[in-house]
C-alpha cells in the first residue's frame, strides 16, 4: 500500500480518474472540483491538496482539499488507505485542523452513505485520531 501526493489536478485525475469514474455518482464532487482546478488551479486562493492510495497499480482511495474547505474523501476500497491519508494529512496540515475535519465529516459521510451506523463509526474513528496525536 502506498500513498502518492499529486502536485496538480491534472496528475491527480490521470492517476485516479478511472477509480473515481467507476462510482461517478459517489465521486461527483471530487470529479467536478478537480476538473475545474485543472483550468483554474488557484480557484480557492491556496494550493489544493491531492493524494491517492494504491495497492500495486490499483487505486483504492483518494482524498483532496481546497483550502479553506474540509477534506473530501472518496469511497475507500481498502481500509489501510485511511491510515495513510490520516498520516499524510497530519504531515501536511496541523493535527488540530484535521482532527475535527476527519472526526466530524468522515463519520457523517459514512453514516449518510449507510456504510455503518453512526455509533459504530464514532468510537473507532475517535480512537484512530487519538492514536495519531
Amino acid at each position: 500500500m502506498q500513498l502518492e501526493r499529486h502536485p496538480d489536478a491534472t496528475s491527480f485525475l490521470e492517476r485516479a480518474g478511472d477509480f473515481l469514474l467507476e462510482r461517478e455518482a459517489q465521486h461527483n464532487l471530487i470529479l467536478g472540483l478537480s476538473s475545474r482546478l485543472r483550468v483554474e488551479p488557484r480557484l480557492f486562493g491556496e494550493e489544493p491538496y491531492f493524494a491517492s492510495a494504491s495497492d500495486g497499480d490499483r487505486v483504492v482511495g483518494v482524498v483532496m482539499r481546497t483550502p479553506p474547505h474540509n477534506l473530501i474523501l472518496s469511497m475507500i476500497d481498502d481500509d489501510r488507505a485511511l491510515d495513510l491519508f490520516a498520516e499524510d494529512t497530519r504531515a501536511v496540515f496541523s493535527l488540530l485542523e484535521i482532527a475535527d475535519d476527519v472526526a466530524d465529516n468522515l463519520e457523517e459521510a459514512i453514516f449518510l452513505l449507510g456504510l455503518l451506523p453512526a455509533e459504530a463509526v464514532a468510537g473507532d474513528l475517535f480512537t484512530r485520531v487519538q492514536d495519531l496525536s
